[in-house]
């Protein structure tokens, strides 16, 4: 799954819940936390929101994470 999703594969919350087997509630909440730190990415696309990886952001953020634990 994880391998799916990138920049170019984006998904609907409900495709999220599916593949991932959570609860639409618990995607919606994980969502919010992850559009928060900027580590998704969000577009309309009619009446539905599209969410990617933010490939950036993750890799600034696993950079810094592991420097953290280097020490």
């Amino acid at each position: 799954m994880i391998d799916s999703l990138s920049e170019n594969n984006s998904f609907t919350g409900k495709e999220l819940s599916e593949k991932l087997n959570l609860s639409k509630p618990t995607i919606s909440h994980h969502i919010d936390i992850l559009k928060e730190a900027g580590l998704i990415n969000e577009e309309r696309n009619k009446n539905s929101k599209l969410y990617s990886l933010n490939y950036k952001r993750m890799n600034d953020f696993i950079r810094v994470f592991s420097d953290k634990f280097k020490r």
